[in-house]
C-alpha cells in the first residue's frame, strides 16, 4: 500500500514481484495482478546484468544468504547467518538494530576481547591460515564494550558467509563470484569478506546497484 502511494504507474508499465513472500501474494498492485518471478532467477539475472558477466556464482546476502549458480539457476547453498542475524543480535547485544549505528560502533571496536585466533591456540598459523584467522567466534569474551561486540557480530556474519561462498565456488570450480544484497552496505563486512575469501584465492565482484539487484533481475523478466 505504501508503494501505491509513493509511485505513479501508467497502464503500460509491467509490474513484477519476487522474494520469499511473492509466491503467496494474492492481492493486486495498482489495480493489477503482478507477475511473480522466481527469486533464484531474479537473483542471478540481476547480478549478471549489473556486472556484465555471462556466468557466475552469485551470493545474495539479505535477511539470509542464498548462493546460486547461474547455470540453470541452481541453488547450491544458503546461510542463515546474515542481515537478519545482524538486526536480531544487534537488538539483543547492542540494544539497537539500526544498521548505521552498528556499523559506526564496529568501526571503533576490537576483536581482542571477543574472538580466539588461531595464534591464541596454536601459537602460529596453521596450513594456509595465518595466526590472525579466527579459531573461535566469541570464544574469548573479556569485558568487551558495545563497539567490540558490534565488530565481533559483523565479523561472525562475514566469516560464515565467506566459508559458504568459498566451499561452493570450489565445488563448481567457478572463479567469478558476484555478491549482492543489503549486507554489502557495510564496508567493514566487505573488507572482512574479501580478506577471508582471499585465503582461498577467490575474489568477488560487487556491482553498482548491488542492494537492488534482485528487484532489477525481476524487472528484466517483465
Amino acid at each position: 500500500k505504501n508503494i501505491e502511494k509513493e509511485l505513479i504507474i501508467d497502464a503500460k508499465t509491467k509490474i513484477c514481484i519476487t522474494g520469499g513472500k511473492a509466491e503467496k501474494f494474492k492481492g493486486t498492485l495498482f489495480g493489477r495482478h503482478p507477475k511473480k518471478i522466481p527469486e533464484l532467477k531474479a537473483i542471478v539475472k540481476g547480478a549478471l546484468k549489473l556486472s556484465g558477466k555471462k556466468k557466475a556464482l552469485v551470493a545474495s546476502m539479505g535477511t539470509g544468504t542464498a548462493v546460486v549458480y547461474s547455470k540453470n539457476f541452481k541453488h547450491l547453498a544458503g546461510a542463515s547467518i546474515s542481515g537478519g542475524t545482524l538486526q536480531g543480535l544487534g537488538k539483543l547485544l547492542l540494544k539497537t538494530n539500526d544498521f548505521v549505528k552498528i556499523e559506526k560502533m564496529a568501526s571503533l571496536g576490537s576483536l581482542k576481547k571477543i574472538n580466539l585466533s588461531v595464534k591464541d591456540i596454536k601459537g602460529s598459523g596453521i596450513g594456509f591460515l595465518p595466526g590472525s584467522a579466527t579459531a573461535s567466534s566469541f570464544g574469548n569474551i573479556k569485558t568487551p564494550n558495545k563497539n567490540d561486540l558490534a565488530l565481533g557480530l559483523i565479523t561472525l556474519i562475514a566469516e560464515a558467509n565467506s566459508k559458504t561462498i568459498a566451499v561452493n565456488a570450489l565445488r563448481v570450480r567457478e572463479k567469478t563470484i558476484i555478491c549482492t544484497g543489503k549486507m554489502l552496505k557495510s564496508k567493514i563486512f566487505i573488507k572482512i569478506l574479501k580478506k577471508k575469501l582471499g585465503y582461498f584465492k577467490l575474489k568477488i565482484i560487487i556491482p553498482k546497484g548491488f542492494d537492488k539487484a534482485t528487484a532489477f533481475g525481476a524487472a528484466l523478466f517483465g
